[in-house]
């Protein structure tokens, strides 16, 4: 029988997410199949897990297991200011799901770093930055000429998730880490849309699967758009409600956002010169109108719906109506997302939950042999025979 391959850790690291997750050392070990003596001896570095055990070990402490390869344990995560809390529940207050992925996502930033400094490599600076005060159309314009992205580039974008991807490549070409919630989360959308934390050196984007391709485009751009302020934030960009207000300086910041995702995904002069904008044409607008100018520039309905009440090309009755029926349809995707079995294959459900720009920099890490190829396959989560079909998506070849 092939022996076990160990895993290479730091022993800290076990003991701290033990610790940090409230498990005591009997559950622990009956979790891994061990005695509680085997694990002692990991913990104080006088033996290591195999893999096999430390995934099991990750499970239990609901930790990542990149987090175990780090050089040193992680601070916690930092607070998120702007969070509307859901009917019901205390103001604040996080689903045990998204506080893990938001713990996840804050380490997997920890272990970029450490990559980079593996490479010699500087990580790159996010050089944008703006204020509440400045016109969210020429921020627009600015993002859009960091990106690099042209209309005739975009125009070619027709399907929404052909779109998103290439907004995702784009955004995180300029120094962000885009990671989407997995859907085994199952971490609604009423809850979170997307979420931003901000940082000078390598901000964090997250972005919600279980939410329609456009519409990860505006949540995209709308945590972008919370990066350039330096704000970090957990939007779902939905309006106060009477139930649950924000507070003003919060909906201001949202707004704000909503306008500066708008005017990138969606430029003034481009959308005003769709041709079912041309001449006169009554405030109130199909679905198929709508479909046509969403799919003009790789969008939801609902973005485009947005952008002709800003133009005054809709009136507010209108726009509160149909987001309405917007709203109801996108309940009934989520409903049949959330009945829907299977998924992707691993490679692909990494790739798409971790991003292109952090699984080639873990195995641009592995090509120049500063970490193994066992360790890279559980940087990206996965077992080794998927390594090389990751390879070949994140680099656009067959696999």
């Amino acid at each position: 029988m092939p022996k076990s391959v160990k895993a290479i850790i730091n022993p800290k690291l076990l003991a701290w997410a033990r610790r940090s997750a409230n498990v005591s050392l009997s559950d622990a070990a009956k979790k891994a199949g061990v005695r509680v003596e085997t694990l002692e001896s990991w913990e104080k570095g006088k033996d290591a897990p195999s893999v096999a055990k430390l995934r099991a070990l990750a499970d239990k402490y609901k930790r990542p297991l990149s987090v175990f390869y780090l050089p040193e344990p992680p601070t916690d995560f930092q607070p998120i200011s702007d969070y509307r809390r859901l009917p019901g529940e205390v103001a604040g207050v996080l689903s045990p799901r998204l506080t893990y992925e938001i713990r996840a996502a804050q380490e997997r930033r920890e272990l970029a770093l450490s990559l980079f400094e593996d490479l010699g490599e500087a990580p790159p600076t996010f050089p944008l930055r703006q204020r509440l005060a400045d016109d969210p159309e020429v921020i627009g314009a600015a993002l859009r000429d960091l990106l690099g992205i042209t209309a005739a580039v975009q125009g070619t974008w027709r399907d929404p998730r052909v779109a998103y991807n290439a907004w995702r490549e784009l955004v995180e070409g300029a120094g962000v880490l885009v990671f989407q919630t997995p859907s085994v989360a199952r971490i609604p959308v009423k809850e979170m849309r997307g979420l931003a934390i901000a940082h000078d050196v390598l901000p964090i984007v997250l972005v919600n699967a279980k939410d329609a391709p456009a519409a990860r485009s505006f949540s995209l751009m709308h945590e972008f758009a919370h990066i350039v302020l330096r704000d970090s934030a957990i939007s779902d960009y939905s309006q106060s409600n009477a139930d649950q207000p924000r507070a003003p300086e919060a909906q201001r910041v949202e707004v704000f956002c909503n306008q500066v995702a708008a005017a990138t995904l969606m430029p003034r002069a481009d959308f005003l010169a769709q041709p079912l904008l041309q001449g006169e044409h009554p405030l109130q607008w199909t679905d198929e109108e709508l479909a046509a100018l969403a799919e003009a520039f790789g969008v939801s309905p609902e973005a485009a719906l947005r952008r002709l009440l800003t133009f005054g090309r809709t009136d507010q009755a209108f726009y509160t109506a149909k987001r309405r029926e917007i709203l109801a349809a996108q309940k009934q995707f989520e409903e049949r997302e959330r009945k829907s079995k299977g998924g992707p294959p691993p490679h692909r459900a990494a790739l798409g939950h971790l991003g292109p720009g952090f699984a080639r920099l873990v195995l641009q890490t592995y090509y120049q042999r500063r970490i193994t190829l066992n360790d890279a396959a559980n940087y990206l989560g996965l077992r080794l025979p998927h390594i090389s079909k990751l390879e070949a998506l994140a680099y656009g070849r067959a696999a």
